[in-house]
């Protein structure tokens, strides 16, 4: 997990679930503070997860040219 965007969607999807466990707070302590702008802090999660799918469907993508690349090369090199 040295990639930047890992992290980013990481530390996004932690902080979105840490607001939206706070928001969700109030269902049952009365005394937990709703801020419109908490609501909108939640979404975070779901950003944090779309950057996660995003790099994983990239690095599938990377990996899908490297083997077919490496599959050619080697059908190439062969002698028939």
């Amino acid at each position: 997990m040295r990639n930047r965007s890992v992290l980013i969607g990481l530390m996004l999807f932690a902080v979105g679930v840490a607001v939206a466990l706070l928001v969700l707070s109030r269902l049952v302590y009365d005394g937990a503070p709703v801020i419109p702008v908490l609501w909108f802090l939640a979404m975070l999660s779901g950003v944090g997860f779309a950057v996660l799918l995003a790099w994983l469907w990239m690095q599938s993508r990377r990996r899908r040219r490297a083997v077919s690349a490496s599959l050619a090369d080697l059908r190439s090199s062969n002698r028939t």
